[in-house]
C-alpha cells in the first residue's frame, strides 16, 4: 500500500525546550497519506525512550489552510485528511501530562506562545483544582490539566421547519459519550452563538470538544440546547433562526 508523497515535519518533543530556552525540534518525514498512528510511532523512533502510544499530536502548516492555530490530529483521518502539509509542525503532548514546572518559560505551551499566535487559555489546557505547595521550598504546582481531542465523529439532520439537530453516539465517539455523563449528572457544557456552537465535554482523561465556527444559516441561541442520553447519544437541538429554511450542509460552505 501506498502511503502517498513523503513529507518533512517539523516536531516538537515533550518538554523540549532546555534549560537556556532552546527549543530542541526534530526533524521527520513520513508519507503524506500515512495514519496519525503512524506518525506517533515515527516521532518515537525519532526522540526515543518514548511510550508513541501516549502521545497527543498536535499540527499547524507553515502557511495556507490549517496555518493560524495548533489543531488536535485526529486518528480518524489520515494526515493528508487532517490537513497536514509539507513542513507542518508537530507539537506532542503526553496523554498523562507530566506537571508542569511552575516557571513558565520552561513550559512547552509558554515557549509556544511566544512564537505563534496566541491562543487562549481555556483552549490549550483545562485547571482541575487549586495548587498545592511541594516540599519546603514552597515551590507552586500548577494546576492539573488534561489534553483537548476534538470531536470529529457526528450526524446531524434538518429535523423541521424549525430545527436541526446533531447527535454524537456511542458508535461514533465513545470517548466523549463515556465522559458525558448522564441527564442528571452531565458533564456537558455548550455555548451557542447567532451563527456558531461549541459543545464541550469535560472528561477526567481528556476535554472533548465539538466546535463549528460558521453553521450554513443562523440560529438562535437562547432556544437552542444539549441534551445527554446516558450510554447512548448527547443530542444537540438548534433553533433555526428562520423557519422554513432548509439545510443542505452543517457548515457554511465556502
Amino acid at each position: 500500500m501506498s502511503w502517498g508523497r513523503p513529507i518533512d515535519l517539523i516536531v516538537v518533543p515533550p518538554s523540549a525546550v532546555g534549560q537556556d530556552g532552546a527549543v530542541a525540534t526534530k526533524n521527520v518525514t513520513i508519507g503524506k497519506r500515512s495514519q496519525v498512528a503512524d506518525l506517533r510511532k515515527a516521532i518515537a523512533e525519532a526522540v526515543g525512550k518514548l511510550a508513541y502510544t501516549d502521545l497527543v499530536l498536535y499540527f499547524q502548516n507553515e502557511s495556507g489552510p490549517y496555518s493560524n492555530r495548533l489543531r488536535v490530529l485526529s486518528d480518524d483521518f489520515t494526515l493528508k485528511e487532517n490537513g497536514v502539509a509539507a513542513g507542518a509542525t508537530i507539537v506532542c503532548q503526553t496523554a498523562v501530562m507530566e506537571k508542569m514546572k511552575s516557571k513558565g518559560a520552561e513550559s512547552l505551551y509558554y515557549m509556544w506562545s511566544q512564537t505563534q499566535p496566541a491562543i487562549a487559555e481555556d483552549q490549550r489546557v483545562q485547571p482541575d483544582g487549586d495548587p498545592k505547595k511541594l516540599g519546603q521550598d514552597k515551590q507552586e504546582a500548577v494546576e492539573g490539566v488534561v489534553p483537548l481531542r476534538k470531536i470529529a465523529n457526528y450526524s446531524w439532520v434538518d429535523d423541521s421547519r424549525k430545527l436541526v439537530k446533531i447527535y454524537i453516539t456511542s458508535d461514533e465517539d465513545p470517548l466523549a459519550l463515556a465522559a458525558a455523563g448522564s441527564e442528571k449528572d452531565s458533564h456537558v457544557e455548550a455555548e451557542f452563538k447567532q451563527q456558531s456552537l461549541k459543545i464541550t465535554v469535560k472528561g477526567k482523561s481528556a476535554t472533548h470538544v465539538l466546535e463549528v465556527e460558521e453553521l450554513e444559516h443562523g440560529i438562535v441561541p437562547d432556544e437552542c440546547k444539549v441534551k445527554v442520553s446516558a450510554g447512548k447519544k448527547i443530542s444537540v437541538t438548534l433553533r433555526k433562526a428562520k423557519d422554513d429554511q432548509f439545510w443542505h450542509t452543517l457548515l457554511l460552505r465556502k
